[in-house]
């Protein structure tokens, strides 16, 4: 007798559409008085659509239950930049014009609100579609954000720190056949509060020949910048703060 062996090999379907919408309100402002230059730009916006950051997470028996808000959307954004070219050849009249001339300080301030943060429920299946991926918990009680620095009873961490939402506000679906009440992307997670700071010195050795020396500091302030908690309700850290951007840096260079 011959065996017969068979091999189930998985099958993989792509539909390629999509849909987007786009709307913001922009307003930028532009100054140059004497030594200062100032440049400033905010932007109100919504960006929603069903899939963007293609992945499974998208619903692809019926995408519409997979509109939210973009991986891209931020709904606040401010950005202001400014150089001041310091005046100490005026102020130091007297002093070598090498020394006094070519100095300048500069920066570029952020303060935005942070990205949508990705809700699913990665495992079990509830939807009986195969892809679990694409499952959703349940909302059951109000989205609550809280800081993470701060500790709060509703954040089951040991001291109950490190919650940026309160993950009470959801529960796992287990109800099968269906996709859970949670939408895919629909609040931001934690912001942007930044600061970045240059001063230079220019110093010019000859007609097409210049010496610079350059001290930066990016995050200059030390602002703790949460990265977006797992929006997972599977995962362990569900809600909760592991990683932040990077702190201060400074930097020195000779050009």
């Amino acid at each position: 007798m011959t065996g017969v062996q068979t091999c189930a090999l998985p099958i993989s379907f792509t539909r390629t559409s999509a849909n987007s919408i786009y709307n913001s309100g922009q307003i930028s402002v532009e100054r140059k008085a004497g030594d200062v230059t100032f440049l400033a730009a905010y932007t109100s916006a919504k960006a929603l659509d069903d899939s963007s950051a293609f992945n499974d997470l998208v619903n692809f028996e019926n995408p519409k239950l997979s509109r939210g808000l973009s991986s891209t959307d931020i709904t606040h954004n401010f950005v202001a930049s400014y150089i001041w070219a310091i005046p100490f050849d005026r102020a130091f009249g007297n002093a070598p014009k090498r020394l006094t001339q070519g100095w300048q300080m500069q920066g570029i301030t952020r303060f935005s609100t942070g990205f949508p943060i990705q809700m699913n429920q990665s495992t079990g299946d509830a939807s009986l579609v195969g892809s679990p991926a694409t499952d959703m918990p349940n909302v059951v009680g109000k989205i609550v954000t809280v800081n993470p620095r701060d500790p709060n009873p509703n954040c089951p961490t040991t001291d109950g720190t490190g919650c940026y939402f309160l993950p009470n506000a959801f529960a796992v679906n287990t109800t099968l056949g269906t996709f859970g009440t949670a939408n895919r992307r629909f609040f931001h997670g934690p912001g942007f509060n930044n600061t970045d700071f240059g001063l230079l010195k220019r110093t010019v050795i000859k007609e097409n020949l210049a010496f610079d020396l350059r001290i930066e500091f990016f995050n200059i302030f030390n602002h703790a910048q949460f990265i977006n908690p797992s929006g997972d309700i599977i995962n362990s850290s569900f809600g909760i703060v592991t990683n932040a951007r990077d702190p201060r840096i400074d930097r020195k260079s000779v050009v």
